[in-house]
């Protein structure tokens, strides 16, 4: 059965699990982060990889290159309710005097070993597939559940009033909500989410990957149904596996897809406005969203619209049942990597003929799929 039910996590339990005391930030927020059985665990901040253990291939002192660009710092930023941590920029090479869009990754511990922005972002600009991007790198602290875990706007009000300051003052930004994106993994993607939401006019573009939708009965995926100003570019993945439970539709694949629908009914295009995979087989692994970062950061920082594009592949698959009834994904293929996973309700819309009515589908019976021209088949 999909969990519903958040149980709070006490003060004393956060306490324990963080080993610290909540008096080392004055004025810092009371855990609230709630948790679901069965919920994937969530990387410590210690377990993100640092780039400044020396063990990972780049190194974030001033003037260190990375895949064609330079690693920059900006210090130690902290505020009143959020403790201090390392922020670097990665800057690519650009015309003198030339303002750059900003993509703001949390976790960013993890920019270059695990999620592999910097290499990404450079095959994808010598393609000419996106112009170059800055890449601002914040770490998480031990915090980090209190952080990101939440679904209010404290986090985003550290990134406007501190973070974000500091990296227009010490790097050459261009101003305005479509061209700065924020990306996240798991309470990251999280926190990308709502922090579109609370700061519409600093944040136009978002990547949410494996978003832990769940948190505080799915608050956000409710807010953003509200929200007064919705984003420009949405990227929506999660891996068929996420979490690893024996449910018909494991919740964290429903909950991408719920948020995903609330975005089309508010009138985003698919394919335009909005883009979302599921990655078939794929765990709750930071990895793992290393390996789709392609295909989100291709979506989300770009402007092509697949919505009226004509793929180069259809596919359907069926995901492992635990009964007598399995869901499926339809996908897509496009030319340089591209990919979207449709909501079915769209495929029919853009099928002359099509055997699937429902998500979900007895498996007694091949499924087959024909659109876009195309035609596929899953025993």
């Amino acid at each position: 059965m999909r969990p519903r039910l958040a149980i709070v996590v006490s003060f004393a339990a956060c306490l324990l699990a963080c080993g610290e005391a909540a008096a080392d930030v004055p004025g810092g927020p009371t855990p609230e982060t709630p948790e679901v059985p069965g919920a994937p665990r969530e990387p410590r901040a210690e377990e993100v990889p640092s780039q400044r253990d020396g063990t990972t291939p780049s190194v974030t002192t001033r003037d260190t290159e990375e895949a064609g660009g330079r690693w920059v710092d900006l210090g130690q930023l902290s505020d009143r309710r959020h403790r201090a941590r390392d922020v670097r920029a990665w800057v690519p090479a650009h015309e003198e005097g030339a303002r750059l869009p900003m993509l703001v990754v949390l976790d960013g511990q993890g920019t270059s070993e695990w999620f592999r922005i910097p290499e990404t972002l450079s095959a994808l600009v010598a393609e000419g597939a996106i112009e170059p991007w800055i890449v601002l790198a914040i770490d998480s602290t031990v915090d980090r559940t209190r952080e990101l875990g939440r679904t209010d706007e404290r986090f985003a009000r550290f990134l406007h009033e501190t973070v974000l300051p500091a990296a227009r003052a010490g790097l050459p930004t261009r101003e305005g909500r479509e061209s700065t994106a924020i990306l996240g993994y798991s309470y990251g993607g999280l926190a990308a989410v709502a922090a579109t939401i609370a700061r519409p006019d600093d944040f136009g573009r978002v990547i949410a990957m494996s978003p832990s939708l769940w948190v505080a009965q799915r608050d956000v995926i409710a807010r953003f149904q509200h929200a007064r100003t919705l984003p420009r570019r949405l990227w929506i993945d999660v891996g068929s596996r996420e979490p690893d439970a024996e449910d018909l539709i494991p919740y964290m694949v429903g909950d991408a897809r719920d948020l995903r629908d609330v975005a089309l009914d508010r009138g985003l295009v698919f394919g335009r406005d909005v883009g979302f995979d599921e990655a078939l087989g794929e765990g709750h692994d930071m990895s793992a969203a290393g390996r789709r970062m392609r295909a989100a950061l291709l979506f989300a920082l770009g402007d092509r619209d697949l919505s009226g594009e004509t793929p180069t592949a259809l596919s359907i698959t069926r995901y492992p049942s635990h009964g007598r009834r399995a869901t499926h994904a339809i996908q897509t293929q496009y030319e340089r990597g591209a990919r979207l996973t449709w909501p079915e309700r769209l495929v029919e819309a853009h099928a002359g003929d099509t055997t699937l009515r429902r998500d979900v589908a007895g498996i007694d019976r091949p499924l087959t799929v024909r659109a876009f021209g195309l035609e596929a088949t899953c025993p």
